[in-house]
């Protein structure tokens, strides 16, 4: 009996260690690059998929996947597209419902070649905003994190340029079976993903065979940027933009906005926006580098509602953050702590939302960007229009941003806020004169969105349409340049005067409540921040003070919200000082 103990004994132990040391078996090891530079100087690959025959327009690959010679891809919900994106470099990607966190779906692109051991792709995602994750797993047990700055659809762009895809490559020590993409995180807000893969290479690399494992010696032309180049496009051609020795040339079509260069789109073909001799065409408007050029054409009626419901609700919302900041520092400086959420001072009340109003307005965003932008693409506009996102980052860093420009730090707060029993006076300044301001920075929003309204309409222009080359009979803005010019222009304008006279009733306001002399508080103390100087001397001012602290916020507000280019830190006192940077 005995000895059966121990055989049984012994088998368990025997079992028990084979299955530890399968369990703990290290996994091959890979190679990795986050460039596609350093992926094709170890792996200079041929087999190279573009999707460029599949044609203007998506050609669907629906659940039977895309196959072709050593490659099969599919998408686990069956949604799977080629794109020929208006004769640029194509991509092929395939949708992940469910929104912006992990459901498990994924694209998975089986390796049919038994020896592959090296892939690289370039890797994107639709509808993305700013930020998101991609997880990359690969047949060897290996799992790696990408972060994607994201795509969006418009026509023309191309998923290799800088900044609109990351990339992705590995050589592994073992055969590659397959590597499957899957969108962990994203910031959109609408309720689907759709990951983008383009330029996707894969073969062979002898790399960890010993025949060729050494990375070889720096020399021009080898795609690596070296000590003492300039450039390295990985030819030694002159007349391409990188000279033989590896110096930029300064050259019409090569990406590069040079001083004498009006655009430069990469190209030196007429008829596209940028000319050959680099001159902005007729009917176009471009910008970046490498230049962007759109057609100047106004916007239909479901592209002008989105960008009317994104400036509205955005105002909206940075009014609520406003409102919400007030109630903050109105009660606290009643003393009426009850009011200022669980925290009970005014430091944490900004973050508590007492009242709900900014939740709420937050949904409200949301909801109109879901109807009024992204139930077809049809209703995306061309131009000023950068998404949910973007509108609720802005609205709330600028109001924040103002909050500190008058009253410094947010998180001294508590020190700033002057209480009813300590000096009464002094607290109706303090409150009185920050509920002005808020109300100027509310109407300069509400001018914007109005005069933006007029300019996508063709009402009531103050510049001319012809001086932006726009033939439009109803004089409709026709593009981002436009339209920006066009409300700045009409801002100045402020032709129902909402702005002046909230201006004045802010001047009118700090008259009345900051110069009693019954006031204990030294002003400097009420508004320590970029106005307290100007507080401290006279009310004139100081209110000229606030005056720019809430036309710097405003104009970064416009900036963010439609991707404008405007010169705020000019804008807001008319000098380049670094005062609105």
């Amino acid at each position: 009996m005995k000895y059966w103990r121990v055989v049984l004994l012994s088998f368990f132990l025997v079992t028990l260690i084979i299955h530890r040391a399968v369990a703990q078996e290290p996994l091959p090891e890979v190679l990795t690059y986050d460039t596609y530079a350093d992926f094709v100087a170890v792996f200079p690959s041929d087999s190279v998929l573009t999707f460029e025959d599949t044609g203007a327009g998506d050609a669907s690959y629906g659940v039977t996947g895309f196959h072709a010679d050593g490659i099969s891809i599919f998408a686990t919900d069956g949604y799977l597209f080629g794109r020929a994106n208006d004769d640029k470099n194509g991509f092929l990607y395939g949708s992940r419902a469910g929104g912006p966190s992990s459901t498990g779906a994924y694209i998975q692109i089986d390796l049919l070649d038994p020896n592959t051991n090296a892939f690289g792709a370039h890797v994107g995602a639709f509808y993305v905003r700013t930020a998101g994750e991609v997880k990359v797993t690969l047949s060897t047990g290996h799992e790696f994190s990408v972060p994607i700055t994201g795509l969006f659809p418009f026509p023309g762009i191309d998923p290799r340029d800088s900044g609109a895809a990351a990339f992705f490559g590995v050589v592994s020590a073992e055969p590659l079976q397959w590597v499957r993409f899957e969108i962990i995180e994203t910031d959109n807000s609408a309720p689907w993903d759709i990951a983008v893969l383009d330029n996707i290479s894969f073969g062979y690399s002898d790399l960890f065979d010993g025949s060729g494992g050494t990375e070889p010696e720096p020399f021009c032309g080898d795609t690596v940027l070296d000590s003492g180049e300039e450039c390295d496009d990985g030819n030694n051609m002159d007349g391409d933009g990188c000279s033989s020795d590896c110096m930029i040339e300064m050259l019409h079509g090569n990406g590069v906005l040079d001083p004498d260069e009006e655009c430069d789109d990469g190209n030196v073909e007429d008829g596209d926006g940028c000319a050959g001799d680099c001159v902005v065409e007729s009917g176009f408007s471009c910008h970046g580098a490498p230049s962007l050029c759109e057609a100047n054409a106004p916007q239909n009626t479901d592209q002008r509602e989105c960008i009317y419901a994104m400036n509205k609700y955005g105002a909206k919302l940075a009014r609520a953050w406003n409102k919400s900041a007030y109630h903050c520092l109105k009660h606290a400086g009643k003393e009426k702590f009850h009011e200022l959420g669980p925290g009970g001072d005014a430091e944490s009340c900004l973050s508590a939302d007492v009242e709900h109003r900014v939740a709420e307005r937050q949904r409200s965003l949301l909801d109109e960007e879901s109807d009024s932008c992204l139930r077809g693409v049809y209703q995306l506009p061309d131009f000023a229009y950068l998404g949910a996102h973007a509108v609720t980052v802005a609205s709330d860093d600028e109001t924040l941003g103002m909050l500190e420009d008058v009253f410094g730090d947010s998180s001294q707060l508590n020190d700033v806020v002057v209480l009813k029993h300590a000096d009464k006076y002094g607290r109706k300044c303090q409150h009185k004169t920050y509920k002005r301001v808020r109300k100027l920075f509310d109407a300069k929003m509400k001018t914007f969105y109005k005069c933006k309204k007029h300019a996508l309409k063709g009402e009531d222009r103050v510049t001319q349409p012809m001086d932006f080359g726009n033939t439009d009979a109803e004089g409709r803005a026709a593009s981002r340049v436009e339209l920006q010019t066009e409300i700045m222009a009409c801002l100045n304008v402020d032709s129902h005067h909402r702005i002046e006279h909230a201006r004045a009733k802010l001047e009118d306001k700090v008259d009345d409540k900051c110069t009693s002399s019954q006031m204990t508080t030294p002003m400097v103390d009420m508004f320590p921040g970029v106005c307290a100087t100007a507080a401290a001397s006279d009310p004139s001012s100081f209110v000229s003070c606030l005056d720019r602290v809430t036309e710097c916020r405003a104009c970064r507000s416009m900036n963010a919200f439609d991707g404008f280019s405007i010169d705020c830190d000019e804008r807001d006192n008319g000098v380049a000082d670094g005062s609105c940077s």
